[in-house]
């Protein structure tokens, strides 16, 4: 979806940065995966909902935008909520 916005120069920064979140929205997913305490796990699960909510933002930012059709980036605004309520509810659980 990222490579469907268009490479203006005001638009750079918007592609940089939901780059970056969607990235290390994974990227911490699997140091959680790696965990060497329940601590640890938390910590990296913590980072993960961040980054999703950061992605969650520039995702509204190129729907508002109109960067992209807007059916297209609902489907991953959804997504992304699901991943952080999912993520948010590992936090809960572990937190116990």
């Amino acid at each position: 979806m990222v490579r469907k916005i268009p490479k203006s120069p005001e638009n750079i920064t918007i592609i940089e940065q939901l780059t970056a979140s969607l990235t290390s929205t994974g990227a911490n997913d699997q140091e959680a995966d790696a965990a060497y305490s329940k601590r640890d796990f938390v910590a990296k699960y913590k980072i993960v909902r961040k980054e999703a909510k950061e992605t969650y933002y520039w995702l509204s930012v190129v729907k508002d935008l109109e960067l992209i059709e807007k059916m297209v980036v609902e489907k991953y605004l959804a997504e992304c909520e699901e991943i952080r309520n999912v993520v948010s509810k590992i936090i809960e659980n572990c937190e116990r």
